[in-house]
This record gives C-alpha cells, structure tokens and sequence, in this order.
C-alpha cells in the first residue's frame, strides 16, 4: 500500500463539543494531524470555546438565525443550506481536499439531499454511522419496530421511545435518504459489527461498508489510585461506588431508569452509592438511596480520575452503537456492567464485564449483588481492562485503519 505524504482531509459535523459522534471526529482531527496527514474542521453551528483554527458555517447572527428558521422547516434535517453548500465547497477549494469525513449529517446544518452538489468538488466522501438514522425513516435507533427494512418505504410508522408519537412521512423521509445516497459510490463507516449488520438489511446493504471500531486515548485515561481520587471528590471509601455517564442522562435511549430501579431493589442499598455524570435535562431523583449528580464533564482528566474512583461501570443502554464511556471505563481500569443490546456486547465481553438482558432491571439488580458477593470475579476483571483496551481498542488502532481507508480510496481514483 502506497502511503501519501499529503493528504488532506476534511471533517465535518454538526457540532465541535458533544458526545461520542463529536468526540471520535476530534480524535481524528487531532490525532492524523501529526502524521502524513493535514486535517481541516469544519462544523454547523457556533458553539462557546471553539479552538481558533475550527470554522463553522452558522458562525455569525445571521447565520445562526438562519439556522434556527431551518431547524423550524427542516423536521428530519434531510437539508441543508446554500450557505453551508458554499461554505464547504469554498474550502475543498481553498485547502484542496482530498477526502471529505462526514460523521452526523443531521442537526440543521447539512443533510443526505446536499452531497450530490459537494461530490462534484471532491468526490471522495467518507461517511460514519454512529446510530441508524441515516438508513431509518426518523428513528436514531428502530427500537422494536423494522420498517426501515423496506428499503424506501418506513411504513405504519408508530414511533418509539424517542419519538413519542409516530410520522405519516416516514416513508417520505427514508426514500428521500435512499434516492440521495444509494449507488452514488460513497463509503460508510461503522463502528461495530451489529451496525453492519443492520446496514446490510437496509438500503445500504449494496453500499461500501467498512468496519472501524472506535478507540480511547490510553494516555488520556489511565491506572490510578482509588483512595486518593475518592478523597478528592468526597466519595466514600466504605462504600460500592456504582457509576453511570451519558451527555444527555434523560435520553430514554441510555437507560437511567431501569438503573435507578434496579437500585431500589436491591437488598442492602445502604452499601452502594451512585455517581451520575451528564446533562439531566428534566429530570429529579425521588429515591432514599445515596446519589450524587456531577453534571456534565469534558474533562477528559476529571472523567479518568472519576471512572478510577468506581468499583463498577453500569451501561443500561437501550440502544448503543458502540459507547465510547464503556472503552474508556476500562482503560481506567474499571469494569462494566451492560444491557446486552447493539453494538455494546462486542466490546463488553466476558473478560471485562457482564451483559444482562436489556430493559430487564431485576436481572440488573441480581448482577450487580451478585459481582459484589464474588468480589473475586470483580477483581479478576478489573485486573483485565487495561491490558484488554490496550490489545484491542486504543484510538492508535483506530488512527491507523482510518488512515488505510484513505490511502485505500485515494488509490482508487
């Protein structure tokens, strides 16, 4: 395989800061910046804190305005604007890509119906999943329902958890998506394996579909001392020390009700004290048990330091693609506890963690009393984290193939 000397690369998401969609594009941005790679970022809309060398295309009042007007009209986010179609060709332009990195082509800035005008500037277009959005009629996750299935038509649509209510033009909406991305030799990136596979049950199931697991900075997230990091944060030491993270906590997706559930069952709830990290948005806590809320943390240190100070990382997803939160758990040395659903149990094996049934919060609850009987079992795999991230998903790893992918598809034109 040739290597190019200089390639230069474009990422674009809707947003800079955010969860693990935003995460896995600044890992990319920054860290093929240092290799034979020159990285560019562009993102849709402003956001406080913004490195100097980020552009955005909603930046000013005015654009910003526009972007709301859009997000009013814009239900699915299938469009964009002839302002962020300008501004992206602008910089294919100017810095001569050769490869556009899409992550989420959702959030009122650019849509699936806007690249066939920008792959006449750069045809090569790279574009990664990280939920199933793009091949559904609304849904980030079908959930329950498998309408997405038909191809171009999401029919009978009822909703989910997420949506509340169902849509007459689910069908609209995913052959809309269809009729812009199928057959236009794009290439989509999963990061796990159960995404491929609904990939493949889709209309993108005759699309180039690439396997690229996500990957934590094992510099950024480390081995450190329980007792001292719990002093820090006035955690109890004689305490079992539960830890639960997301961006958005009150997203039914990520599950926190069926934790706090679990919790009230269990039998001795005075021994267990419960961190939260994450935007809670609307939601209050009406429990006896010991919980402590931290807010939301982008402090990669503070999360290392936090994750260190628990005995037991829980990730009761309903619907996960592949968590970054559970990967850097382990880099820290903790282990998870997981519901067994998408992507999650590719990662959360039997020699780091445990998968129950999901949305079961009994078996939940016997999980964790029972990982606490045999503390040796706890101990065990708490030795195995680090040693296992560091084998199989370090974000070197994921550099790496990443930067293969390019070299590959730039050898094809």
């Amino acid at each position: 395989m040739v290597w190019y000397e200089s390639m230069n690369i474009l990422y674009i998401n809707a947003s800079f800061w955010g969860g693990g969609a935003e995460k896995v594009s600044r890992q990319l941005y920054y860290g093929l910046k240092n290799e034979r790679v020159n990285t560019f970022y562009l993102a849709g809309r402003y956001q406080k804190n913004l490195p100097e060398d980020i552009e955005v295309i909603y930046r000013g009042f005015f654009e910003r305005a526009i972007s709301a007007i859009l997000g009013m009209v814009n239900h699915n986010f299938l469009f964009g604007t002839i302002l962020a179609r300008k501004k992206i060709i602008s910089i294919v332009k100017r810095e001569k890509i050769d490869i556009i990195h899409f992550h989420n082509l959702r959030g009122n800035y650019i849509g699936p119906t806007d690249l066939s005008a920008i792959k006449k500037f750069c045809p090569n277009i790279v574009i990664t999943l990280h939920d199933m959005w793009l091949f559904t009629g609304c849904c980030p996750y079908g959930m329950s329902c498998n309408e997405w299935e038909n191809e171009k038509e999401c029919r009978n649509c009822h909703g989910n958890e997420w949506l509340e209510k169902g849509t007459k033009r689910g069908s609209l909406y995913l052959k809309c998506k269809s009729d812009s991305l199928s057959g236009r030799n794009y290439c989509f990136v999963s990061p796990s394996k159960w995404l491929i596979s609904c990939c493949k049950r889709s209309y993108l199931r005759r699309e180039n579909l690439q396997l690229i697991p996500n990957g934590v900075n094992i510099e950024s997230f480390q081995l450190l001392d329980k007792q001292i990091i719990r002093n820090k944060y006035n955690i109890p030491q004689d305490k079992r020390i539960l830890l639960f993270s997301a961006h958005n906590v009150d997203s039914p997706y990520k599950g926190l009700a069926y934790l706090l559930e679990a919790i009230e069952l269990l039998s001795n709830k005075e021994r267990y004290y419960l961190l939260i990290i994450g935007h809670l948005g609307d939601l209050h806590f009406d429990s006896k048990f010991e919980i402590s809320n931290l807010g939301y943390i982008s402090n990669e240190h503070m999360m290392n330091e936090l994750y260190c100070a628990a005995d037991l990382f829980i990730l009761p997803s309903m619907a996960d693609t592949f968590p970054l939160t559970a990967l850097e758990s382990m880099a820290s040395g903790t282990p998870v506890l997981a519901f067994n659903t998408g992507g999650i149990p590719e990662s959360v094996t039997e020699e780091v963690g445990w998968c129950v049934q999901a949305g079961n919060s009994k078996d939940l609850r016997d999980e964790i009393e029972n990982i606490f009987i045999d503390s040796q079992r706890l101990i065990e795999k708490t030795e195995k984290c680090r040693e296992y991230i560091e084998k199989y998903y370090s974000e070197n790893s994921m550099l790496m193939k990443y930067q293969q992918l390019y070299t590959h598809i730039l050898e094809q034109h």
